[in-house]
């Protein structure tokens, strides 16, 4: 049954979410990509595009599994009483509240978490509408407070140890090598290995439930994610490496990308007389699913009031490419040195944490995630001097005031709101 008296409530309510989730765009996903620009591994505007290009398909073909925690892990629908029009106001003042907060933190080029942001926001606005019994402050299965804010912790520490892993396997196997290069050349369908089964993965566990895909076998699972992952790697031995060994080790610059097609043809091509070295740059696995969690958690209070997921991305996007630059050019290389292998490694470390905190439905920070990974990175250059434990410091202290002030704003809205005086 559609209520109309709440009707202004509801376009209040989508105007602060879109809000909230062009702040997202400005300031967690910029945060997320600044490895990736920092490392010179794409451009600012390669960035926007392939930003637009992810964020759709990530949050549209990949999961919808934390927004239900957003939506009904923090505060038990049965609060409310069946109070419709009060359950509106509290979803719309708790968008109100992370949006506010997170685009203060944006403007000044302060690296917070919209993740905790709008997690905070919606504790705050639970105490102040229906009692501070009713909020889920526990584990409570997994979707309570209690299991939400252990990611604080959790989050930055498990991609840190996976981007190190990751960067010390190509340290070990490249750079560490006398002759890098065709190290790097030889090695490259490996890691396209890696990025293809953690893509697939992420397809499977975190896709519409409606594919049913989860509930298949755990042979089916794996099987599907390592064939995709071998097909991918298989596909790359036969075009990606003769391309990049012509260009690289045979230092042909007359070769155009469209030779990429001539597969293993291209070992037979020699290389024409005084050819000088193309500059070519590392190629580094770009994430499919490292950042669909931040649509579903915006689009957590829509779907408590009435959403659509493609807007939300498409908005994201739109912070992303207008405002994001604010943030970016605070991040990368102030945490630690930036370069091609060690952005990619700190992605996908980041990527494979996003992928195994969304299986549990627990709602994590691309910005701890990223920040995390950067610091692991950036100690597998053997000394703490690598890091700087300052700008760290001083990210770990928003992530953490994040969680008060931005709970006292949805709070207080949300008590001006219900306790308005009414003159009719």
């Amino acid at each position: 049954m559609v209520l109309h008296e709440y009707t202004y409530v509801f376009a209040i309510g989508t105007c602060f979410a879109l809000l909230e989730a062009y702040n997202n765009g400005a300031n967690d996903v910029a945060n997320a990509w600044a490895t990736s620009v920092s490392s010179r591994s794409v451009t600012y505007r390669q960035a926007m595009l392939l930003c637009l290009v992810f964020e759709m398909t990530g949050a549209l073909a990949v999961g919808a599994r934390t927004a239900s925690t957003i939506k009904n892990g923090i505060i038990p629908i049965e609060a409310f009483d069946g109070n419709a029009g009060v359950q509106l106001l509290a979803f719309a003042c708790a968008s109100a509240g992370a949006a506010i907060w997170v685009m203060w933190c944006t403007r000044n080029s302060a690296h917070v978490s919209s993740t905790y942001s709008l997690v905070s926001s919606i504790a705050g606005v639970g105490v102040a509408a229906v009692g501070a019994s009713n909020v889920e402050w526990g584990w409570s299965g997994g979707s309570g407070l209690g299991a939400i804010f252990a990611g604080l912790a959790m989050a930055p520490a498990i991609s840190a140890l996976f981007a190190a892993t990751i960067f010390m396997l190509v340290k070990l196997t490249v750079h560490l090598r006398t002759n890098p290069v065709p190290w790097a050349v030889w090695t490259s369908p490996f890691f396209f290995l890696i990025a293809g089964t953690i893509c697939t993965l992420s397809i499977v566990y975190k896709g519409s439930p409606r594919l049913g895909l989860a509930k298949k076998p755990p042979s089916f699972i794996a099987g599907v994610s390592l064939g995709t992952g071998f097909g991918l790697a298989l596909l790359s031995a036969l075009f990606f490496v003769p391309y990049v060994h012509a260009k690289v080790i045979k230092k042909d610059n007359t070769l155009r990308w469209f030779h990429v097609f001539q597969g293993p043809l291209l070992f037979r091509r020699p290389a024409p007389p005084g050819a000088e070295f193309a500059d070519v740059p590392d190629y580094a696995v770009m994430k499919h699913g490292g950042e669909d969690d931040d649509e579903e958690n915006q689009d957590g209070p829509e779907q408590g009031i009435k959403g659509d997921i493609a807007v939300v991305a498409l908005t994201i996007c739109l912070g992303f490419i207008t405002y994001g630059y604010n943030i970016m050019k605070v991040m990368g290389n102030k945490i630690t040195y930036h370069s091609p292998s060690r952005g990619s490694s700190m992605e996908m470390g980041a990527a494979i944490t996003i992928l195994i905190f969304s299986q549990y439905s627990l709602p994590v920070s691309t910005s701890m995630c990223i920040t995390g990974a950067t610091v692991g990175v950036g100690l597998c250059n053997g000394t703490f001097k690598a890091v700087n434990w300052q700008r760290v410091g001083l990210l770990m202290f928003s992530w953490i005031m994040t969680i008060p002030i931005a709970g006292a704003i949805g709070g207080l809205l949300m008590a001006l709101a219900v306790n308005t005086p009414s003159f009719a």
